[in-house]
């Protein structure tokens, strides 16, 4: 088991990056070298940089211990990496190649876009608000009427009044919550 997870490592180094190199490749496609050419070095350097680590990365997983036996089976003899430094320096180099890819086709924001740009997202988060007012219609029903009912213990409209009637649990509203 220790043996095909081993392998799997190896596998998954060599899946994963190359997809990544194909995703800064895709990105020359899309915005021609010709039309930006810094835009080109850059996505360049980070499928370099992708490309560098996988093949980084697999020689020291293929290596971790010596001999290489050792890194499925701890009962041979040999001596193994600080495996803890190197799964975070893996993580690490790994996230970086992902922010990186991710911000490339990220363009430069201006004054002229900002403002559109802006309203576009108050327009996203306001739809997304809409759509989950319908769930939550028996909660400011219920809350509603927990607000503006007077209670047996509420004498007039003093602050404890209104503190007493906001502290009471939320228990015995008769809320039913379904998926």
């Amino acid at each position: 088991m220790a043996q095909a997870f081993w392998a799997s490592q190896i596998l998954y180094k060599f899946t994963i990056n190359p997809t990544k190199i194909s995703i800064n490749l895709l990105y020359l496609r899309i915005f021609p070298p010709s039309q930006n050419p810094r835009f080109a070095t850059a996505v360049r350097i980070v499928a370099v940089y992708i490309g560098l680590y996988m093949f980084a990365s697999v020689g020291a997983t293929i290596f971790l211990c010596t001999p290489v036996a050792r890194a499925w089976d701890r009962g041979v003899e040999g001596h193994c990496i600080n495996l803890e430094a190197f799964w975070y320096s893996n993580a690490i180099s790994n996230i970086v190649g992902d922010i990186a890819t991710l911000a490339l086709p990220n363009p430069d924001t201006t004054y002229g876009t900002l403002e559109p740009t802006l309203w576009s997202n108050i327009e996203a988060n306001t739809a997304i608000f809409c759509a989950c007012l319908p769930t939550l219609k028996k909660l400011l029903v219920a809350f509603y009427h927990r607000c503006t009912t007077p209670t047996p213990r509420d004498s007039g409209t003093s602050h404890h009044a209104w503190e007493r009637r906001f502290s009471r649990p939320l228990v015995g509203w008769g809320l039913t919550w379904s998926i």
